[in-house]
């Protein structure tokens, strides 16, 4: 019988109808074309006025004069958190309107406005993102919507911070952007819930369409290399692929390896790809759990064929004649496109990526036996502690901004509105890591705010020796602190292996240069004489590029990046091919 939830053979469709498939989910934000009531739904939000005017002319009402109502939901499962997204869009409107109107911002009315119309179109792709987050394109989207919610809150927090008497106005928007970023999240993860995924569940990196040109490279490849596309070589060409085809399928025969032998097979090829293509399809979840075993295997045997393709040596015939044992790897650029193409088509199953945000939305009761199928995760339990703690360290940083909001605390302020915009950040990192060990890339991305927590101390040592140290409260020093225990309990300050470092060294940089860009807009828009408090102008910095550059400076001992480097430009073309062929260095043309 065939599951009714399987959409129909990707193989067996034609390149238009998949085209027309990816448009759809593109347009109207439905997971599956093939669903009626998707497709009905969405086309009643997205002509919400003409579904009105059909509505009361139906029912015998008249319609010459009636104003579309907005739409109230968006296609996709159903979620839980529909009241507090539209308490949370009513308060963020609420604080819109609040700063538009105030006549003391007057003067920046228009920048508002702007943020206004932009902060409307991102929460509503957004949340319509989120709800079809099982498609990884909707999922990025819903992302990228959530970080632009956090770059308003930061810039918001330091342009209040700037203008005392309006800092609680700013704060209070600044904290209506948290809600809205923190709710795509959890309406990632109720998507997720309601739809029937759990941990074991496979998580698409790419979307169907885009896989499905995987495929059609990695076969067009395998054409190239063995010569059976209509093309033929130049009197002044070598056969590179047909060369390198006959050593790799020599070598594959010579060590036994049939299974690897048979994928160099076009049509055995093409059926393994599209077996996996198929269960993508229409973002089933019985196809993505399917996925989870039946990818298992077959990917296992691509990423066999993968590396053997990449590290196999060729024998040079012309050396075995002096010494049978030398062997050489000659360049193939049809053998490498192969390799390569390959390699982008496993790279699509080769993590499991967002399951941990059911941690966020499901409550910490359910967790057992219906999501935590796979034992105890340690990045898991990292991310809903710093969840948890992430609010009691807003909580205490507003009430430090509440009680002594006097000139000299704003430096403190300032940067203390940083360490909470890098704790989002470093959420984030925990929920998208596949890592289970807590030792993955993301994870070294997030210790990075665990240097800055700890050289917090750098900045209030400054201003103690000023004489202006403002008074912390034993709640806010308790969260950092416990952020910082969280976040680097796995290394100890400065004592990262090398390669650990440079990833904490360009995520520094990188916020660095965020920094940079929010220090621009808030010149422009914060009060002038208030600038002197956070600006050393002889260093071009405010007091948060000085702790990131304290930190690159003193702990890692490199320069703060610059923006705008120039272009690396390659050498000729004739330099290019006199360097591989010959491995010698440029020699100076007669």
């Amino acid at each position: 019988m065939t599951d009714p939830q399987t959409s129909t053979p990707l193989a067996s469709r034609s390149p238009n109808a998949i085209t027309v498939d990816n448009l759809l989910r593109r347009t109207l934000r439905v997971s599956d074309p093939s669903d009626p009531q998707q497709i009905a739904g969405a086309l009643l939000d997205r002509y919400a006025a003409d579904a009105e005017l059909i509505r009361r002319e139906r029912e015998g009402l008249p319609f010459a004069s009636t104003t579309a109502p907005l739409p109230t939901s968006f296609a996709g499962p159903p979620s839980g958190s529909v009241a507090e997204i539209a308490q949370a869009r009513d308060d963020l409107e609420r604080d819109l309107d609040s700063l538009q109107t105030t006549a003391a911002l007057k003067d920046i009315r228009v920048e508002i406005r702007g943020w206004a119309r932009s902060l409307r179109q991102t929460a509503a792709n957004g949340l319509a993102a989120a709800a079809q987050a099982l498609d990884a394109v909707q999922l990025n989207t819903a992302l990228a919507a959530r970080r632009s919610f956090g770059d308003y809150a930061r810039l918001a927090r330091y342009i209040g911070a700037l203008t005392p008497d309006q800092q609680p106005a700013f704060r209070q928007f600044a904290q209506s952007c948290d809600v809205m970023a923190g709710l795509i999240l959890v309406a990632i993860g109720d998507g997720y819930a309601a739809s029937g995924i759990t941990r074991s569940t496979a998580m698409l990196r790419v979307s169907a369409g885009e896989l499905q040109s995987r495929r059609n490279a990695v076969v067009l490849a395998l054409r190239t290399m063995t010569g059976t596309v209509e093309a033929s070589l130049g009197q002044e060409d070598w056969p590179r692929g047909l060369e390198a085809f006959r050593q790799l399928t020599h070598a594959l025969d010579n060590q036994g390896q049939a299974d690897l032998r048979a994928l160099l097979e076009e049509n055995t090829l093409a059926s393994a790809l599209d077996e996996l293509v198929d269960l993508t399809t229409g973002g089933s979840v019985n196809s993505l759990r399917d996925l989870s075993t039946a990818s298992a295997m077959l990917v296992g045997r691509l990423q066999r064929l993968v590396e053997y393709g990449q590290t196999f040596a060729a024998p040079d015939y012309r050396e075995t004649s002096k010494d049978p044992n030398a062997t050489s790897s000659p360049e193939s650029p049809p053998m490498s496109a192969f390799v390569s193409a390959l390699s982008l088509f496993v790279d699509a199953f080769r993590s499991v990526r967002g399951a941990r945000l059911l941690d966020i939305s499901r409550p910490t009761m359910l967790l057992y036996g219906l999501y935590n199928s796979i034992g105890t995760d340690q990045v898991a339990d990292r991310l809903r502690r710093l969840v948890s703690v992430r609010g009691a360290l807003a909580q205490s940083i507003d009430c430090f901004a509440d009680c002594g909001c006097d000139s000299q605390a704003t430096q403190c302020q300032i940067v203390l509105d940083l360490l909470l915009y890098n704790l989002d950040r470093c959420i984030d990192y925990y929920a998208l890591s596949p890592s289970l060990d807590g030792r993955g890339e993301p994870e070294i991305r997030a210790y990075s705010l665990a240097d800055l927590i700890m050289s917090f101390g750098h900045i209030c040592n400054e201003l103690e020796a000023a004489g202006r140290a403002p008074e912390i409260s034993h709640a806010l020093d308790d969260a950092l602190n416990e952020v910082q225990r969280i976040v680097s309990q796995e290394w100890g300050y400065g004592s990262l292996p090398r390669r650990d470092r440079s990833i904490v060294i360009r995520e520094l940089s990188s916020q660095y240069l965020v920094e940079a860009r929010v220090q621009d807009v808030a010149r422009s828009l914060a009060p002038a004489c208030k600038l002197e408090l956070v600006f050393d102008y002889s260093r071009d910095r405010s007091v948060g590029l000085e702790l990131i550059g304290w930190v690159l400076e003193e702990v890692y001992k490199v320069a703060v990046p610059q923006s705008g480097g120039p272009i690396s430009i390659p050498p000729t073309l004739s330099t290019s091919v006199s360097r591989l062929a010959f491995g010698r260095a440029n020699r100076r043309q007669i």
